[in-house]
């Protein structure tokens, strides 16, 4: 059957997600009330301090006006101090002191102060994790890093796995390199809708796995800043996409894809195979292919 599968029928183009985590056992809001209503049992207990704190109130006004009148005669001694002191100072004949001279010095301003320059370590979206940033010294004359381009500067082929190998507790996927291609734009393998949305050029790698079964082929995307990668991520789909015939497994009978965005990047993956691969090992290679090859990309920031 064509790539990809026609909707409705089985193994259709809908993006597989990726494993869902199993829901919480209870409604965590649920938990927090109920945390707050057995918190009621001990108001009055509370409410018991706040009245004995009260019946204390007398002796408390007492040490406060006596802390008072202690506080006056403090003062006037430091003052009377001050005006004598002036006085001793005024029959001295003396030279300028140096509170007196203006300085010629100036405040070291922000642009000159080392490490002036500031790392942007707010965290990602897109799904994203922060990210920590440098905690070495940043230069006065950079500029912190927008978010809007996270992601490593350029990838090409040479940067993936060969071979990919992958463990996530008793799932295990490996396939052998088969081929790449660094392309200088975006034309040869995106279709004019989503490449407009600002694609700046591509990197195709092929895999073979299960004896020459199953095909994994990823198509990375730099669209060159986060808001305009997840923008095309939410509209590609496999007619978008111009796979060459190396991308595919020859006379293929169902396949699968998934497309997600990373940072600036967006991964397009596509798996194609013949009857001896099960729905379920087509599925792990195209779900887990692509969220590996992403925190790949992510890793290299």
């Amino acid at each position: 059957m064509p790539y990809p599968p026609l909707p409705g029928s089985p193994g259709s183009g809908a993006p597989d997600e990726e494993p869902q985590k199993q829901p919480a056992p209870f409604d965590y809001n649920e938990r927090l009330i109920g945390l707050s209503e057995d918190l009621g049992g001990d108001r009055p207990a509370f409410n018991a301090r706040k009245e004995r704190a009260g019946q204390a109130g007398p002796l408390r006004q007492v040490l406060t006006i006596a802390a008072s009148l202690a506080l006056v005669v403090v003062c006037g001694v430091v003052v009377y101090a001050l005006f004598t002191r002036g006085d001793d100072a005024a029959t001295t004949a003396g030279t300028p002191s140096t509170s007196d001279t203006p300085s010629t010095s100036t405040a070291p301003t922000d642009s000159a102060s080392p490490g002036g320059g500031s790392t942007d370590v707010s965290g990602e979206s897109s799904g994203r994790p922060g990210w920590p940033g440098t905690s070495s010294p940043a230069d006065p004359g950079d500029r912190a890093t927008p978010r809007s381009t996270i992601g490593p500067e350029r990838l090409s082929k040479a940067d993936v796995p060969r071979p990919w190998e992958f463990t996530y507790g008793d799932v295990t996927l490996k396939a052998r390199y088969l081929d790449g291609k660094d392309y200088s734009g975006c034309k040869a393998t995106l279709k004019r809708p989503i490449r407009k949305l600002g694609c700046d050029y591509a990197v195709r790698v092929s895999y073979k796995a299960q004896q020459g079964n199953l095909r994994l082929t990823h198509f990375i995307y730099d669209f060159g800043t986060v808001e305009a990668a997840g923008k095309a991520a939410a509209q590609i789909e496999p007619h978008h996409v111009i796979p060459p015939t190396e991308a595919s497994l020859p006379d293929y009978t169902q396949g699968w894809f998934k497309v997600k965005d990373y940072g600036k990047y967006v991964v397009y993956t596509m798996v194609t195979a013949n009857d001896g691969i099960t729905i379920a090992k087509g599925k792990e290679y195209t779900s887990y292919g692509n969220t590996d090859l992403g925190a790949e990309i992510l890793f290299r920031m």
